[in-house]
């Protein structure tokens, strides 16, 4: 039987009056007997004279929150005699680069693994086709819709064994990239229930939809945006803010909220944040990009401080790493400050990138800090095992080793390291 019952909102959840238990908003529902499974709308907020739902979307279509997630335009000064980046794509370092005749991303020659500078045009891998490494104009190609690699028509057509989905919205390289797109998207918001003491999700800055005939989902669309902008708060208190030197933008901001940019370097759009959860207050998050099924990257996790000390970073690298080995991605690439790299090969079994994982990286829009190392591990193995050798090799960590008390420290020391350029 459903009866009117009231509470305060808190960080956490709804703090009821009746009971004095803090509750999801779920919960608060079930509470009241109601079974609509539509909280936000029927949730009512007496001195806003509305439901929760519309403040939700009031706050997500604020001003100061839409900046958090609009894609950032770089526009090279009028006056500069040089009209592309001013750091490297693949360590994040300034000096001398070379710049992509097409596209304004540049490089330094030793991260490329070229010798000398091109004497004629050349290109950046996000402007040549995946395949036979010529550039791909307009119309000659498409780009990926996971990975943002490009491919020719006639390439895809050449080496692809498989009939894949092609679509003027969405066109793949390859099945592995669209077995990780697929499930990201059927994964997108949806809590996951199948851990012992906590829950855990995916979630990504949505558009809020304005067709009637999705209306049905529009619980999940604002659940998952105000996750997105509790993790924001969760990692800004967790982390120093880093600026990138280059453009002014807010690393970390701009990858919780995935924006955008026609800068390949600072393009975040394809980050996805995943969440731990415990009654639906998110504990610790974890920012993660595929790179086909070749390597995904971590540059920032973190644990609500409250939590810290309790194995909850843990569980999160155990979720992630498992989520990894389903899709079959093979390696997990973290940027480390030097001075924690060696937590991170002792106690969660990474290790220093190897010459043919540095390549291969070369290749990819990986972000990466002056100064700082990059680490992998690879999961190869748990991949063969079905991932049953990931909790196993969890059991050696101690429940007090979180990281991230080193790594925020650290980690906000690296974007200010000393440059060449």
């Amino acid at each position: 039987m459903e009866r009117a019952i009231t509470g305060r909102i808190t960080r956490g959840g709804i703090l009821c009056s009746c009971c004095q238990g803090e509750t999801s908003v779920w919960t608060f529902e079930k509470h009241a007997g109601s079974d609509l499974r539509q909280p936000y709308k029927h949730i009512y907020l007496p001195r806003k004279h509305k439901c929760l739902e519309e403040c939700q979307i009031d706050a997500w279509q604020d001003t100061r929150e839409q900046k958090r997630w609009c894609k950032f335009l770089y526009v090279p000064k009028e006056t500069a005699a040089d009209q592309n980046d001013d750091a490297c794509s693949v360590c994040g370092d300034g000096g001398d680069l070379i710049c992509c005749d097409k596209c304004p991303s540049t490089y330094h020659l030793s991260c490329m693994n070229i010798e000398r500078v091109p004497q004629n045009d050349w290109f950046c891998p996000y402007c040549v086709c995946k395949f036979c490494g010529l550039v791909v104009e307009k119309k000659e190609g498409f780009k990926c819709s996971q990975c943002d690699k490009k491919c020719h028509w006639e390439c895809f057509q050449e080496f692809s064994k498989e009939n894949l989905d092609l679509n003027p919205s969405r066109s793949y390289c390859g099945p592995g990239c669209q077995e990780i797109y697929e499930k990201l998207e059927v994964s997108l918001g949806i809590r996951n229930d199948n851990l012992a003491k906590y829950s855990w999700r995916v979630i990504h800055q949505m558009d809020i939809p304005k067709d009637k005939e999705v209306a049905a989902a529009m619980n999940l669309y604002l659940e998952n945006n105000s996750k997105v902008a509790v993790t924001w708060m969760l990692m800004n208190e967790a982390f120093e803010t880093i600026t990138d030197r280059h453009t002014g933008i807010n690393i970390i901001q701009s990858i919780v909220y995935s924006c955008g940019s026609n800068l390949t370097r600072i393009d975040f759009s394809r980050f996805y944040m995943f969440v731990l959860e415990k009654d639906d207050e998110i504990i610790a998050a974890a920012s993660i990009r595929f790179h086909g099924r070749g390597i995904a990257e971590m540059p920032f996790i973190a644990t609500e401080m409250a939590y810290r000390g309790q194995g909850v970073c843990q569980e999160l690298i155990r979720v992630i790493e498992s989520f990894l080995c389903d899709l079959k991605v093979k390696n997990l690439v973290i940027p480390s400050a030097l001075e924690t790299s060696d937590m991170w090969k002792r106690k969660y079994n990474f290790t220093e990138v190897s010459e043919e994982l540095k390549k291969e990286i070369s290749s990819y829009n990986i972000l990466m800090f002056p100064c700082a190392l990059r680490l992998y591990k690879n999961l190869s193995a748990s991949i063969a095992d079905g991932g049953d050798d990931i909790e196993d090799d969890q059991t050696d960590i101690k429940n007090n080793l979180e990281p991230q008390k080193e790594q925020a420290e650290a980690t906000a020391r690296l974007e200010h390291g000393p440059s060449s350029g």
